[in-house]
């Protein structure tokens, strides 16, 4: 389906990403608290009569927490602001299921002992990869928790989908259609 749409207002795109910072308001407040650990260090350093260097250098090396928590940070915000531009602005569309592929990352509650199957905690995460065309071809992926879904959903099948007209790469997954269709709860779609 192809569609034009009208610039989404500046004040709705500020509204959004805010509302995905506020989300991670947790994050924010630990990447604050670990930013002052390396600047106590540095004031201390330079505090005083005579310059200490251990507490400048150790200060410096301390900046690599809050530098990794703020790469975390503006990811996790970018997705979760991606997908809310999607779904509240985007167009409905349908991608056909290109590939289906799994990521186990099962472990055991005791590393000593792997005899008893009762104590391996099984994580696994099922992706669907997609292609859709809206004036040229494009492909993602997404994830979903659920192995029923994940086996109902065959490759070659179409997936009701929300892309952005005006960047057709950034699409996701109408979750609660496909609920609808596989006969499903939406939160068995996440």
């Amino acid at each position: 389906m192809q569609g034009t749409s009208a610039p989404i207002p500046t004040s709705e795109k500020i509204f959004i990403y805010l509302s995905a910072a506020r989300n991670h308001l947790s994050l924010v407040i630990t990447f604050v608290l670990t930013l002052l650990i390396p600047l106590g260090g540095i004031a201390i350093g330079v505090a005083g009569n005579e310059t200490l260097l251990i507490p400048i250098v150790g200060g410096a090396l301390f900046f690599i927490i809050p530098y990794f928590i703020l790469r975390m940070l503006k990811s996790s915000i970018a997705q979760e602001y991606e997908v809310a531009l999607v779904t509240q602005f985007g167009i409905d569309s349908l991608a056909t299921v290109s590939h289906k592929s799994l990521e186990e990352t099962s472990h055991y509650a005791d590393s000593t002992q792997h005899d008893d199957e009762s104590q391996k905690i099984e994580e696994i995460t099922y992706f669907i990869e997609y292609k859709y065309h809206h004036g040229q071809p494009y492909k993602s992926v997404f994830c979903i928790g659920n192995k029923a879904l994940y086996n109902c959903i065959e490759v070659g099948s179409e997936v009701p989908i929300r892309l952005l007209a005006s960047a057709p790469n950034k699409s996701a997954p109408k979750r609660q259609r496909l609920a609808e269709i596989y006969d499903l709860q939406v939160s068995e779609c996440l």
